[in-house]
């Protein structure tokens, strides 16, 4: 029987200890004092105002204050529109945004100033998306790494972009295959608490292996029993009565609470003020006991793989919650049967595979570059995702194997080349040898990069339940970002270039996944056009859609006409990446039942080519159906009325109720008999042109107010277009100069007059432009003189 031994990832740096108990720190975790030099704060500046005023742009007079209201060299020198009455107000030179905010508090006292405020300049942020309350979050670097701007959040896991989409499900379950885990009673951490699904303990009944031999004792359970349904860590402390008597573990080494450093990882609590923040907190955890005091028996291994995938082990009861991932944060090398053993382990795999499960396994910390990884078990066996370690400046990590057979690499920390902060914090136990009290603990390894692979397939899963594992796998393997660039000084450690590393650094930006569904415009009634919208996702993919009915393919493209033989069934529409890597991330919605109506049948309009022109056409409907039927273009309606069973519905749709150009309309039956919709035809109608009427006098006193009447008056025609269709805005030009706006709605009836004031003496030259509406075309008048005395 070979045997696997547990990878080690831990650092000796403890930190707060949860629960009221006690607190110890290495010197890493305390404040260092008066080694930094103190900065002066750094100040904002700004380039101007930004205002809403009650005129379409900013006047003389607002313009003027503004000027006025500065304090500072700079001075105003005009203004720009932004959107609707929003513009910007132009200094001649940058000004601190105190003295910015200065000016727009004056100016907004104003009456015709709704708000102004400081036009200040912004940075590029690193901080991430999604904040979270826990204790040691900020810490936690290999989530987002709040130092680096370009990239942003640098060569972190990036998770804060995924939680945007989801933290998990609890239908999602991560076995975790490891050294037992502390989720219940006072020694469990808070983090874990509630956070797991029924697990068992693999690890035989300790044993006399051969007492006629000098290997003596092999201690591994640590629990007094055998295989059962508790897979509480023990602790795996070794001592020289435990491990040494093969050659392992001289002296006393304290236990690694390894088991429950990987969960916290993957599905710690998070957002609870306390501990860290797990990358999916809402999936489960199964523990799943497999390592003791001196590693794992492969027997035990394999029986755990196949158990936590749903398979049978012997007598023991089969798992109710089979893990959709399986996480093996550990490794060994055999140099005798490396073949037979990983064939082996390819088999359990093939079985947990075919019932779903993916698996994830650390490459090993053994330091090498090269081959090395190729033989490192389970991670190199068919069927396995091997997992790198990566440092936080986006190397590889100094302890990790690498090999051809590495599919992605992720952060697991680098203490020796990168400093201090470079660890990854999980939650821990305080206990050298049985556990005591919760804590947290900074650690290294490929254990936590396949920790945080775990738990990005994880989420995934929670985005599609029904995801096999080759699309997971494909999924994990392209949610990567390019390696850095070559740095000479970090020699072998630079994985672009090379096919150790495998296909990149993992990277939770790149994972293509919708965070908020796709929606279906429209109404899902027979003849109706639907339209898709994607709804906004992550990493900003190109997208296919299809259309379904039932569990049939009937369309693809960004919209449908429903059909004739979709009556009865409701219409699914699906939105998918278009890289297959992220295809089984889609988003799916689903409309309400297409309704049984019957056939309608919208005569051709005639009598209508102009607005104004009354349109006459007639409906039909099928089956002596009979109900209110109504002409629409979109959602408007242009006529309506009431079908006799068997008989044509004459109607006319009025000259005004058309807009100019193309005018696509239907005709709706709304019921009682179910609801359907005709064919679209469309109708090109002509704008018509009408005439302007306006009166200025030819003289005014200047600062004195005159009158300005402006009316539109629709051409005559027949049917005659009242004046009351004679819609839209006027605008008053002084030269090339705006100087007065106005609208002029239905109950003006065509016709406004405005008050005018000229502020300079002079001869002045108005003009008027109408800027149409959808039946009349817009005019622009000629130029009348007006002499300011």
């Amino acid at each position: 029987m070979s045997f696997v031994s547990r990878t080690l990832t831990l650092v000796v740096t403890t930190s707060v200890v949860l629960g009221g108990l006690s607190l110890s720190a290495s010197a890493a975790d305390h404040t260092r004092g008066g080694d930094v030099a103190s900065k002066p704060k750094s100040f904002s500046v700004s380039r101007g105002l930004i205002v809403k005023t009650t005129t379409a742009e900013p006047g003389a007079a607002v313009l003027k204050a503004a000027d006025a209201a500065l304090d500072a060299d700079a001075k105003v020198v005009g203004s720009d529109p932004i959107s609707g009455k929003v513009s910007t107000i132009d200094f001649s030179e940058l000004v601190t945004t105190k003295e910015a905010s200065e000016a727009a508090a004056e100016i907004a006292k104003r009456s015709d100033v709704v708000w102004a405020a400081p036009n200040s300049l912004r940075r590029a942020a690193g901080n991430p998306p999604i904040n979270k309350n826990d204790s040691y979050y900020t810490q936690q670097n290999n989530l987002w790494n709040r130092s680096y701007t370009t990239p942003v959040g640098g060569y972190s896991l990036k998770a804060p972009y995924l939680w945007r989409a989801t933290e998990g499900k609890p239908s999602v379950v991560v076995a975790v295959l490891d050294s037992g885990i502390l989720d219940e009673g006072t020694a469990a951490h808070p983090d874990l608490m509630g956070q797991t699904v029924a697990g068992y303990d693999m690890i035989g009944e300790d044993r006399n292996l051969d007492e006629t031999t000098s290997f003596g004792t092999f201690k591994m359970a640590g629990d007094n029993d055998g295989r059962d349904d508790d897979p509480t860590d023990p602790g795996d402390w070794t001592s020289d009565t435990v491990c040494s008597p093969i050659g392992w573990e001289e002296g006393f080494s304290p236990s690694s609470w390894h088991g429950t450093s990987i969960a916290g990882i993957i599905a710690a609590k998070s957002n609870n003020a306390s501990g860290i923040a797990g990358i999916a907190p809402k999936v489960k955890i199964q523990p799943v006991r497999v390592l003791g005091h001196c590693g794992g028996w492969d027997s035990d291994i394999i029986a755990g793989i196949e158990w936590a995938s749903g398979g049978t082990v012997g007598s023991i009861p089969v798992n109710t919650t089979p893990a959709k991932i399986i996480n093996l944060s550990l490794s060994g090398y055999d140099d005798v049967d490396y073949a037979g053993t990983c064939s082996m382990y390819s088999e359990a795999a093939g079985h947990a595979n075919g019932r779903g499960s993916v698996l994830i396994a650390a490459a090993g910390n053994d330091g090498d570059f090269g081959e090395f990884a190729n033989e490192v078990i389970p991670a190199s066996c068919a069927g396995f995702v091997s997992v790198g370690a990566s440092s936080m400046r986006g190397f590889g990590s100094t302890y990790s194997n690498y090999g051809s057979s590495v599919d992605l690499v992720a952060p697991g920390g680098d203490s020796r080349k990168e400093g201090t902060t470079d660890v990854i914090r999980s939650v821990s136990n305080q206990g050298t040898t049985t556990a005591t009290g919760p804590t947290t603990k900074a650690m290294e390894g490929t254990s936590m990069s396949a920790a945080e692979v775990s738990a990005a397939a994880a989420l995934m899963a929670s985005i599609n339940g029904d995801i096999t594992p080759a699309q997971l796998e494909n999924a994990i393997v392209h949610s990567v970002s390019p390696f850095r660039s070559y740095v000479a000084n970090y020699g072998g450690l630079n994985c672009v270039g090379t096919d150790w590393c495998g296909s990149g650094i993992l990277d939770f930006g790149k994972i293509q996944a919708p965070i908020s569904g796709a929606k279906i415009t429209g109404e899902a009634v027979a003849g109706e056009t639907l339209t898709a919208t994607p709804g906004t996702w992550n990493s900003n993919p190109t997208f296919t859609y299809t259309w379904i009915r039932g569990t049939t393919p009937v369309g693809s493209g960004t919209t449908y006409v429903v059909q004739e033989a979709d009556k009865g069934s409701a219409l699914t529409l699906k939105v998918a990446p278009a890289n297959p890597a992220f295809s089984a991330l889609d988003s799916r919605v689903t409309t309400d039942v297409v309704p049984n109506g019957p056939v309608v049948t919208l005569a051709p309009v005639t009598g209508a080519s102009k607005f104004g022109e009354v349109g006459s056409t007639s409906v039909t409907l099928s089956n002596s159906a009979a109900g209110r039927v109504e002409i629409r273009r979109g959602t408007t309606v242009l006529a309506s009325g009431d079908v006799v069973a068997d008989t044509p519905l004459n109607l006319l749709i009025p000259g005004t109720a058309w807009t100019g150009g193309a005018n696509a309309i239907r005709a709706a039956y709304v019921g009682p008999a179910g609801k359907a919709f005709s064919a679209s035809q469309t109708i090109n109608i002509a704008k018509v042109t009408p005439s302007i009427p306006w009166y200025l006098p030819s003289a005014v006193a200047k600062g004195k107010t005159t009158q300005i009447t402006v009316r539109v008056k629709p051409p005559a025609s027949t049917p005659v277009i009242p004046d009351s269709a004679a819609t839209g805005t006027i605008k008053v030009y002084d030269g090339s100069r705006l100087i007065l706006t106005f609208p002029i709605y239905g109950y003006h009836n065509g016709q406004r007059t405005w008050g005018l004031k000229f502020s300079t003496r002079g001869t002045h030259k108005i003009k008027v432009v109408y800027g149409g509406n959808g039946g009349l075309n817009g005019v622009t008048t000629a130029y009348k003189s007006i002499r300011v005395y």
